[in-house]
């Protein structure tokens, strides 16, 4: 389709000047965020590193007292939360409450794109579980694979209006319309945060995304959150198996699963969704 009349795409530069006024990740966060590619680390090195951040350490505590977990006792400190919740739901718990702190609970547009997103990450880390792969890595991609979008809501939301206008209008794909009006789609935005943000390699590649006409097979993490994707925005009303059938069935081949797993994993997910709502 041709360009719009006295439009003109974002530049990359502006697009970067953009991404400036999201805020940093800190440093506390992005040492979560290492620690989640690793299997090696410990109880303490976690607690530790969160309790050297007050206001997240504050943050999370709230969190882990919440009627949810339906503790007998307060929970005072990182490392009691760890005891009682698990090393690895306090690493994911702290994760996500340190991202969602850069935009803006208070717009409605945003906080549905991040409950979005903690249904994704849930979605994502059970099927890790059940595919023997890297669980709070996976939770971590799921959580961070739209994180192009969330930004154009949070620092383009004029240009971000005009693309879904123009969207509905000529009936293309959402990706055209935001080549468009950006220049690149979700993805290249996301992807140009995540380098930002020096997130994690496998996280980007996540992010980035992955086509089937690519040479090469990806890595097994990006089909996990392929088909977190699917379950998470396309699936609502849907039988189990009506569930399996819109899943790609290269995805579905690759990682090994059947009817009965994606069954299972769907369970999963369900039993799970209150915890997306608490992180939201």
């Amino acid at each position: 389709m041709g360009s719009v009349a006295g439009a003109r795409p974002l530049t990359k530069t502006e697009i970067e000047q953009g991404l400036q006024r999201l805020p940093a990740l800190s440093a506390t966060v992005m040492q979560l965020l290492e620690l989640t590619q690793r299997n090696d680390a410990d109880v303490d090195q976690v607690a530790w590193t969160i309790a050297r951040d007050p206001a997240l350490s504050a943050r999370l505590l709230r969190v882990a007292n919440s009627p949810f977990f339906g503790l007998a006792g307060e929970v005072t400190s990182i490392n009691q939360a760890c005891m009682v919740l698990g090393m690895n739901t306090v690493r994911n718990l702290a994760v996500a409450v340190g991202v969602g702190s850069c935009f803006n609970s208070d717009n409605d547009e945003q906080r549905q794109l991040w409950q979005q997103a903690m249904l994704k990450a849930i979605a994502a880390q059970t099927l890790a579980q059940r595919c023997g792969h890297n669980s709070e890595s996976a939770f971590t991609a799921g959580m961070l694979h739209d994180l192009g979008k969330m930004v154009m809501v949070a620092c383009f939301a004029e240009t971000m209006q005009e693309t879904l206008v123009y969207q509905d209008v000529h009936g293309c794909e959402l990706a055209e319309a935001e080549r468009m009006f950006f220049g690149m789609d979700q993805r290249g935005i996301g992807a140009m945060l995540a380098s930002h943000w020096c997130l994690p390699e496998l996280i980007q590649q996540v992010i980035a995304g992955y086509s089937e006409a690519e040479e090469g097979v990806p890595h097994p993490m990006v089909d996990i959150v392929t088909l977190a994707d699917i379950i998470s925005n396309k699936t609502i009303g849907l039988s189990h198996e009506e569930v399996f059938e819109s899943l790609p069935a290269k995805v579905i081949l690759r990682l090994g699963l059947d009817s009965r797993a994606v069954q299972s994993w769907l369970g999963d997910v369900g039993a799970n969704r209150a915890m997306a709502d608490l992180l939201a």
